[in-house]
């Protein structure tokens, strides 16, 4: 169950949870438990939820975690996700126009009331989806961004499949229950999870997500989150909910306490007040069970490497990024470090430059991992310092 990544930038820390072991994860975390209570699949009313450290997909709770059903509004989350990715890349602006269609204005269920021809701004659209669940607003987007809402969907499953999403099939932008004759989309709370993740990365998404109301259309129409965790769970910022009759009540959430952010989703609650608090219950059970620790921090100094004729014979390597551990509270087990750095390195070398590798394993496992690079450039050795070097 390690981390996919694909399309995004490459984590720098590794779950000390190696995958053979991640079948057993859950069942470790269950038995610690919160002080004064425990956490058993079978003590959660949702039909499917899971736990998810943010970082590195470390999978810490789960109860049906690959149970298939409809996402509903969650769906949503896939629509932002690709628009600030494309917003990232430069391919698009979130102040750009967005007109609405006739498709999009005759959307029912939440909406902001779209009229055909009425223009938005994309990240008024995009506050309307995410903070207020609009499906007109979402419909819009979809046809601005892919031509059409088919082609959207396309795209939605795309990049599902890049994320990791295997048990997902997306149909639709919105998440509404199916017509007759129609398929429904189909999700998992691990997938959900993968995600949430994956949105979690751009502070935009978490401050829409986070935000319990908002203006919309001059004030005349007032977004409100339907997420009632906001503003009554510490450290709570996202993510989504969603519901129709089929679905039961979901949601996804995330939180972070003390640089730890983790990611709960249940799926196909009985009812709404319940979603709420058993995913509060997750996420606090969680942040009392965990930890991360920094075992290698960003510039720490590993070893030396022998330059071959540079101006000074060697250079101080160092590790390009931060390695975390996640393990459980109470377990003080250290990592053994492996080094695989040459013995030395022809000159010029620059800073930055990749020399080698640090791992950390644990039970024979690679459990974090960081690129050694040079710490200065070291240029060539003029002629006259290798003639002297040749003859000493």
């Amino acid at each position: 169950m390690a981390a996919l990544t694909v399309g995004l930038l490459a984590l720098n820390a590794v779950a000390v949870v190696p995958p053979s072991r991640a079948a057993q994860v859950s069942g470790q975390f269950a038995e610690r438990g919160t002080p004064g209570s425990s956490l058993t699949p079978e003590s959660l009313e949702a039909a499917s939820a899971v736990l998810m450290d943010a970082e590195t997909g470390t999978l810490i709770f789960a109860k049906e975690a690959h149970r298939a059903s409809p996402p509903a509004s969650m769906v949503k989350m896939m629509v932002a996700l690709i628009v600030l990715e494309q917003a990232q890349a430069g391919q698009r602006k979130l102040d750009e126009p967005v007109q609405t269609s006739a498709r999009a204005a005759a959307m029912g269920g939440s909406q902001v009331y779209l009229k055909q021809g009425e223009v938005f701004p994309l990240e008024e659209m995009l506050k309307a989806v995410i903070i207020g669940s609009a499906n007109d607003a979402a419909v819009a987007v979809a046809e601005h961004v892919a031509g059409s809402v088919e082609g959207f969907v396309d795209l939605m499953n795309i990049r599902a499949q890049a994320l990791g999403m295997k048990d997902s099939r997306f149909v639709t932008p919105h998440g509404l229950p199916p017509s007759r004759g129609q398929e429904a989309d189909v999700s998992s709370p691990y997938d959900m999870a993968r995600l949430g993740r994956a949105l979690a990365r751009y502070p935009q998404a978490l401050q829409w997500a986070s935000t319990r109301e908002a203006p919309f259309r001059q004030g005349t129409f007032i977004l409100r989150n339907p997420n009632h965790l906001l503003g009554a769970f510490p450290g709570l910022d996202g993510l989504k909910t969603g519901h129709f009759r089929e679905a039961g009540y979901n949601l996804a959430a995330t939180a972070e306490r003390g640089g730890l952010r983790l990611v709960a989703v249940v799926m196909g609650e009985p009812n709404g007040k319940l979603r709420f608090a058993e995913t509060a219950r997750l996420l606090n059970w969680g942040f009392n069970v965990v930890r991360r620790d920094v075992v290698v921090r960003a510039g720490e100094e590993v070893a030396p490497v022998k330059v071959v004729r540079g101006a000074e014979p060697a250079v101080k390597v160092v590790a390009a990024s931060r390695v975390t551990l996640f393990r459980l509270l109470g377990d003080k087990a250290t990592p053994e470090r492996e080094l695989q750095v040459p013995a030395s390195v022809p000159a010029p070398v620059e800073a930055g430059q990749k020399v080698g590798t640090l791992a950390l394993k644990r039970d024979g496992q690679v459990v974090g991992q960081t690129d050694l690079v040079a710490a200065k450039t070291i240029p060539k050795a003029s002629l006259w310092r290798r003639l002297l070097f040749f003859w000493r």
